[in-house]
């Protein structure tokens, strides 16, 4: 789970939200697309129970490589299911996804993010997600003056698309087998591991796959869903109009104006 330093503000500048991305996948050119990608995994680290069947449902239809699999790792430890997934990769599978079950993802995400990661030939590639914070932060992450993560300021990129970031969570990231291969050689094992405060194991992850020169990417275009645990209040404001008023676990809420 992506940690941060205390009290940081999320975005105080208003920025765009994700631009759409839809696949037409009885286009030939799509096809093609697919065809030519590299085959995987998808390693899904859920708790013992199945908690949220938007998640299911989302999944059932996410669209891979041909020849790609999905694996389920159970557990309520994420560092460890972490770590059995990427000892569970075969040798001609190139690359590794991670999710947790708490996210809902359009059915063109892992082919969007695969087409950017072997265009560019990146290492390692993640779209964009949020806290479960309101307002949301997303769990990208800038290196601050103090060597702590920060989180990226969205506003400062309007244009968004394909950025380099200096560390960010793992749900939805892609990951090359080069990766662990590199890290395996040099002895930097388990590959996932709590690397202090501020330092959840997958920022600490990407802070030492970084230094072995390895770079990591975010897709600002292309957004990952947060599940959250919330109670929807209908309410009447003073003026007479409706609204509805979402109370986030530990948040307080916020008032949605209909």
């Amino acid at each position: 789970m992506a940690r941060s330093k205390q009290g940081t503000a999320p975005n105080k500048v208003k920025y765009a939200p994700p631009k759409r991305f839809t696949l037409n996948f009885e286009d030939p050119n799509v096809i093609k697309l697919i065809e030519s990608l590299p085959q995987g995994v998808v390693a899904v680290l859920a708790n013992e129970s199945a908690r949220y069947t938007t998640f299911h449902a989302s999944m059932s239809a996410l669209a891979l490589p041909y020849g790609s699999r999905l694996s389920f790792h159970t557990g309520c430890y994420v560092v460890d299911s972490s770590n059995r997934a990427v000892e569970g990769l075969n040798p001609d599978e190139d690359w590794l996804m991670l999710m947790g079950d708490d996210h809902q993802l359009p059915p063109h995400l892992a082919i969007k993010l695969l087409a950017l990661m072997y265009k560019h030939d990146l290492d390692i590639v993640v779209p964009l997600c949020f806290k479960h914070s309101f307002p949301p932060a997303p769990v990208i992450y800038d290196l601050g003056a103090d060597g702590l993560p920060d989180p990226v300021e969205l506003a400062l990129h309007p244009g968004g698309g394909l950025i380099e970031v200096y560390c960010a969570g793992t749900a939805g990231m892609i990951i090359r087998q080069r990766v662990f291969n590199k890290m395996r050689e040099e002895g930097d094992i388990p590959f996932f591991q709590l690397g202090g405060e501020h330092w959840g194991e997958d920022l600490d992850f990407c802070r030492r796959a970084r230094s072995h020169g390895f770079k990591v990417w975010c897709d600002l275009d292309m957004p990952l869903g947060h599940i959250v645990n919330t109670c929807l209040w209908p309410q009447i404001d003073d003026n007479g109009d409706w609204g509805c008023e979402y109370e986030f676990h530990q948040q307080g809420g916020f008032w949605l104006k209909i």
